[in-house]
């Protein structure tokens, strides 16, 4: 981070997800650079197992997107999703990414403003 512009810090610091009740970490979401020379940034988000299938990471990722909408100078955003992970890609469609292609055993989904 200290030989990056500090414009780029939000933009390589993931977004901690948190348990509205308890208040405890469960999950991240965040970009893995700044958008690319087309406008798109790549991103990518995690979550714990105990914490999945509620929701939490489909408004998390919703929010990362509605964050993004700020930042004229960006696109939209890609995931790469590992072929297996049926759970990602379920959330990947849920906010709107479409599917892109596959590479190397990923699945390309791409989001567009």
């Amino acid at each position: 981070m200290r030989e990056v512009s500090e414009d780029a810090h939000p933009w390589l610091t993931y977004w901690l997800i948190r348990e509205e009740d308890s208040g405890q970490g469960i999950g991240l979401v965040g970009s893995k650079f700044l958008p690319d020379e087309e406008g798109y940034v790549e991103l990518g988000y995690a979550i714990a197992e105990e914490n999945r299938r509620n929701g939490y990471m489909t408004e998390a990722l919703e929010g990362f997107l509605d964050w993004l909408y700020e930042f004229p100078f960006c696109n939209g955003a890609v995931l790469s999703i590992w072929n297996e992970n049926a759970s990602s890609i379920k959330v990947a469609e849920k906010c709107g990414f479409c599917y892109k292609e596959t590479k190397e055993g990923y699945r390309i989904y791409q989001y567009d403003f």
